[in-house]
């Protein structure tokens, strides 16, 4: 699309200037795009070869198998089931940036009040200002300090209910400020994101990011159809990340598996969004706010080598 992703969180918690959420695909012949690329995926049919240690609500069952490497997941290291009256602000930090993408019709602002607890669930609200509109984001990360959580490989899953109106979605990835590093590689820093969907049909992507935001960012972006996200029920997100290998899942279908870019080695920590975007079935202006992303949980396993 030749668009520049751009985002910026003024003074905020997350030097990132890629926005989450809205990945487009990205025709031939697009600066930094090495791949991009639609799947279909139908029913299983045949379970996928797995040396999971770890019991899961997604397991895999595509009819179309990752050739795994050796390893295993497990144990537990970190879990948020929103089972509380508030976000527990020890584990995550609420995204406070205000007036990103200036260069954008609208102004793009994260709002603490956009986050709360309900019904057992981590609700990001989407909601008309004046002028404008806001969201949020959740990150175990913070710029300049210690981050509550951050690992490098394992296996991350989080459960979604997804919005209904045009102009914005959900999001669910992994980051650290090593993705600005230009050397060619994405073994020293990628942006994971491990599901966007910004489409009102039945439409979401998975997609990789390195070498920064600017002429020498690199790309491979996977987008995925035919798996029901318009049910309006929960879906199961997923992605399995092995030292030379990610592997990603849609309510247990495995829908993508690369190693575009040389995989990260560097640990990322989690981030939960909600982002506006002026590409995908329609504006946000079109939209009937407030609008929601729901996350009923966030757990995350360790990577556990082979043994030798």
């Amino acid at each position: 699309m030749g668009l520049s992703q751009i985002r910026r969180a003024l003074g905020g918690l997350i030097a990132v200037v890629f926005v989450a959420g809205c990945t487009a695909a990205l025709p031939t012949g697009t600066p930094g795009a090495t791949s991009s690329r639609t799947a279909t995926v139908g029913p299983a049919t045949t379970p996928c070869p797995t040396q999971q240690a770890i019991p899961s609500e997604s397991p895999p069952t595509a009819g179309a198998c990752a050739v795994l490497p050796g390893g295993t997941f497990g144990p537990l290291t970190f879990d948020d089931e929103f089972n509380g009256a508030e976000l527990d602000t020890s584990r995550w930090h609420v995204d406070a940036a205000q007036d990103m993408g200036p260069d954008q019709p609208w102004r793009r602002n994260y709002k603490n009040e956009n986050v709360y607890l309900k019904d057992g669930a981590l609700v990001i609200r989407a909601a008309k200002e004046n002028p404008g509109y806001s969201t949020a984001a959740i990150v175990t990360g913070k710029k300049g300090q210690p981050n509550p959580f951050e690992q490098a490989f394992g296996r991350y899953e989080t459960r979604m209910r997804l919005p209904t109106q045009p102009g914005h979605g959900g999001a669910f990835w992994l980051w650290n400020e090593s993705e600005t590093n230009v050397d060619g590689s994405g073994r020293d820093g990628t942006e994971i994101d491990i599901f966007e969907r910004i489409w009102l049909d039945d439409t979401a992507d998975h997609a990789l990011h390195w070498d920064g935001y600017d002429a020498d960012q690199q790309s491979a972006v996977q987008m995925v159809k035919g798996m029901g996200l318009t049910d309006g029920g929960w879906h199961t997100i997923r992605l399995d990340w092995y030292p030379d290998r990610y592997v990603f899942f849609i309510d247990g279908k495995e829908t993508w598996h690369t190693s575009a870019g040389g995989v990260d080695q560097t640990p990322n920590f989690v981030i939960l969004s909600d982002e506006i975007c002026n590409w995908g079935t329609a504006p946000i202006d079109q939209a009937t706010l407030p609008d929601y992303t729901y996350y009923d949980y966030v757990r995350v396993w360790a990577y556990v080598p082979p043994q030798q």
